[in-house]
């Protein structure tokens, strides 16, 4: 009987790794992939805090439109409004706090009701009430002038850095383009509603890079803060043309660090399961809604929606 339930183990885990491994890129890529459907097909992976959202559709091509002025205007579409250091409106796409004013207010030590590390959150807690707001605005900052700097993402809650999503998609079968390690940090600020009911919004700083080429558009996004929830959030966007010429191919990749998964109390390890069914389903939504503003001719993809 021990032989059997262990046989019936490794045939689990062995289906298991095969289904993963249709969902890696290189087989995803794969020429003919039935996969690509106008409606989209969709997996969600679970690997202890590190989950995964993987979306791939065929969007028809608008007509009038070719593929290259397809790709041009997805380039067009970010994540939210830029994020200037220095600039006066480089926290436009968070809104004016009023969602989340009793977790600024309320943070009174480590740690935060807001997400912080220790550090990060003695310095908000010091100052008076009326005074968090623009201290919480300044620490953001400060890990955007840092993250420039060094690409260090910090940690919250747990002494660790945040899990760096840019080396997690190669392990995916994804091939990031040199061009777009060697740029710049382009920074785009936006507010997420991501959840039903009385979810905290997420406020989140990214940066996000872009490289079109002649048939190929790769984007990789990866946050530099994110306000709730998650200690780490990753993006790929990849659209190719299809060889019909009358359609595009789309693969959106999320990866996410849920950081209540991390928790190891009785209560958070009974809840792990509906904590991944709510993200596996917010994730997807969000992956659908995303791609109808890229290919909107006239939406921009804006924080908030």
């Amino acid at each position: 009987m021990r032989r059997l339930g262990f046989a019936l183990l490794l045939i689990a885990a062995g289906a298991a790794y095969a289904d993963d491994a249709a969902w890696e890129a290189g087989a995803l890529w794969a020429d003919g992939n039935p996969k690509f459907t106008e409606k989209g097909s969709r997996d969600f992976q679970s690997n202890g805090p590190m989950l995964r959202s993987i979306r791939v559709s065929k969007r028809e091509l608008p007509a009038g439109e070719t593929c290259a002025s397809t790709l041009a205007r997805v380039r067009g579409h970010s994540s939210g409004p830029a994020f200037e250091l220095d600039s006066p409106g480089r926290f436009a796409g968070w809104d004016d706090f009023s969602d989340d004013r009793d977790a600024v207010d309320g943070c009174d030590g480590f740690p935060c009701k807001i997400k912080f590390n220790e550090p990060e959150s003695l310095a908000i807690a010091a100052k008076p009430k009326a005074e968090r707001l623009a201290e919480v605005l300044r620490q953001v900052e400060n890990r955007v002038r840092d993250y420039a700097k060094t690409f260090r993402r910090k940690g919250y809650d747990l002494p660790e850095d945040a899990i760096d999503p840019w080396k997690e998609f190669p392990k995916h079968g994804h091939e990031i383009p040199p061009a777009l390690l060697k740029e710049k940090p382009k920074f785009f600020a936006r507010k997420l509603k991501f959840g039903e009911g009385n979810y905290r919004p997420l406020r989140q700083v990214f940066d996000e890079r872009t490289l079109v080429t002649k048939d190929r558009l790769v984007r990789i996004s990866r946050d530099v803060y994110t306000a709730h929830y998650f200690d780490g959030w990753g993006e790929w966007l990849e659209v190719r043309c299809a060889k019909d010429g009358k359609s595009v191919l789309v693969l959106q990749d999320l990866l996410m660090e849920f950081d209540l998964l991390k928790n190891t109390d009785f209560f958070s390890r009974i809840a792990r399961p509906k904590m991944r069914q709510g993200v596996d389903q917010e994730s997807l939504r969000y992956q659908k809604e995303q791609a109808e503003r890229l290919f909107s001719k006239t939406a921009v993809l804006s924080a908030g929606q």
